[in-house]
């Protein structure tokens, strides 16, 4: 899962963790860029789901239907992942990329999810991947 994402707002650096209560992610929006909570853990209150990812397939699937999803661009530079042996690592998204995101909605409850996938490659020490956006 991914556990973390540093982004610049402003003049700010940011970096946040997932495990941070208040964790927000930079989102595009039609008016710029908005910071809005990232997913929800498990002692929030709330009901959207639990966690911070979102299967594409899941997405695609229709299981994220009940709350109103809208893909969204996150405007992350560098994100942390967890590796199968519960090692975490940094990586760059190259520039002119950005990691998808999905912004979920239920009454006056507002969050975004990392949208993710399954690894292409076979080696790879990570079940999960987050899926970048390009174009």
């Amino acid at each position: 899962m991914c556990v973390a994402a540093y982004f610049t707002l402003g003049s700010r650096e940011m970096r946040v963790f997932f495990s941070q209560n208040n964790a927000q992610l930079p989102v595009a929006m039609s008016g710029g860029i908005q910071l809005i909570a990232w997913g929800r853990r498990i002692k929030q209150q709330g009901q959207l789901p639990i966690g911070g990812t979102a299967f594409r397939s899941a997405i695609l699937a229709g299981n994220w239907d009940r709350h109103s999803p809208k893909a969204v661009r996150l405007w992350i530079k560098s994100f942390c992942e967890t590796d199968v042996e519960g090692k975490q690592h940094w990586h760059e998204v190259t520039s002119g990329k950005w990691v998808k995101g999905l912004l979920a909605t239920c009454r006056n409850e507002q969050r975004v999810y990392i949208v993710t996938i399954e690894p292409v490659i076979a080696d790879t020490p990570y079940e999960r991947w987050p899926d970048i956006g390009s174009g």
